[in-house]
C-alpha cells in the first residue's frame, strides 16, 4: 500500500487539489489507458472552503489532478479557469497529454495538459449531466444521469478534441426511468464481452451488461447490503488469469538395481 499526499495549497505554477467535503459524487479515480497515471479532480481551494461547487464556482480553479505511478510524483499544473460551475466529478487521460472532463455542469470537456483554459472546450450540448469519463479501445465514454442520457454513453467517435459531438447512449442500455449511473469499466479493451457499471437511487447495485451483436443486455445486478435502494458509486476491475498444462501419462520403466 502507498499513501501519496495532495496539495493542500498553491504554490508557484501548482494548484490545490482537494474536494469539496459535502459531495458523495467527486473523487472518482481513473487509470490512463497506457497505465502509467492515476487521474482525479478537485479544486484549488483550501480544505473546508465553502460553497465551492456553487457560490463561490466562478473564482476557483477546476483542477486536473495528475499522479505518476512509478513515483508517486503529483501534478496539479493543469486547471480549468474561472467560469467552470458545478461539482468537479471525474478526469481521465490517455497517456497523460490531455485530459477529458466530467462535471455536474453538464458533460464532458477536453483539456491540454499543463494548459489553463478559460474555460475549457466543451462537448455538451447532448450530455446534461456528466460523471465518471473513461477511454476504453480508444473511445471515450461518459456515464450520466438525465432523463434522456442514462448509464453509459459514447461521447463523440473515438478520441474528440473538438466540440460539436454527438453523445449516443450504448443501444440496449435505458433512456428512460430513474436510473443514475456513475462508475464503469470495461473487461478488455476490445469491449465486446463485459461492462460492470456503479449504479445509484434506483436499479442500485454492481450491474454486469454482456455485449451481443451490437446491443447490451443486462446479465445480472449485485446488490451489496440486499437492498435495492442501496447507493454504489464506485468500483475498478481486474483480470486474472490462472495457467494450466495439459499432463499426458507417460510409462514408467523399472530398472535392476
Amino acid at each position: 500500500m502507498q499513501q501519496i499526499a495532495l496539495p493542500t495549497a498553491a504554490s508557484g505554477s501548482s494548484d490545490a487539489l482537494t474536494l469539496s467535503g459535502t459531495a458523495t459524487s467527486e473523487g472518482f479515480l481513473s487509470l490512463s489507458a497506457d497505465g502509467q497515471y492515476l487521474t482525479l479532480g478537485g479544486y484549488n481551494a483550501v480544505p473546508t472552503t465553502a460553497g465551492v461547487t456553487s457560490s463561490t464556482a466562478a473564482t476557483v480553479n477546476r483542477v486536473a489532478g495528475l499522479v505518476t505511478i512509478s513515483s508517486g510524483s503529483v501534478n496539479t499544473t493543469t486547471a480549468a479557469s474561472s467560469g467552470t460551475s458545478g461539482k468537479f466529478r471525474s478526469v481521465t487521460t490517455v497517456n497523460g497529454s490531455s485530459f477529458y472532463l466530467g462535471s455536474s455542469s453538464g458533460g464532458v470537456d477536453y483539456l491540454s495538459t499543463f494548459a489553463r483554459s478559460p474555460p475549457p472546450l466543451s462537448f455538451r450540448p447532448l450530455l446534461p449531466i456528466s460523471v465518471v469519463v473513461q477511454t476504453f479501445g480508444g473511445q471515450l465514454y461518459a456515464s450520466a444521469s438525465s432523463t434522456t442520457f442514462q448509464d453509459i454513453s459514447t461521447v463523440g467517435s473515438g478520441l474528440p478534441t473538438t466540440s460539436g459531438q454527438t453523445t449516443s447512449v450504448l443501444t440496449g442500455m435505458p433512456t428512460s426511468g430513474t436510473h443514475s449511473g456513475y462508475d464503469f469499466w470495461f473487461k478488455d479493451s476490445s469491449t465486446d464481452i463485459l461492462l460492470m457499471t456503479a449504479l445509484s437511487v434506483m436499479a442500485a447495485g454492481f450491474r454486469k451488461w454482456t455485449l451481443s451483436s451490437g446491443t447490451w443486455s443486462l446479465s445480472y445486478t449485485l446488490l451489496n447490503t440486499g437492498s435495492a435502494t442501496t447507493s454504489v458509486r464506485g468500483l475498478t476491475g481486474l483480470l486474472t488469469a490462472v495457467a494450466m498444462r495439459n499432463f499426458s501419462p507417460r510409462p514408467v520403466q523399472l530398472l535392476p538395481q
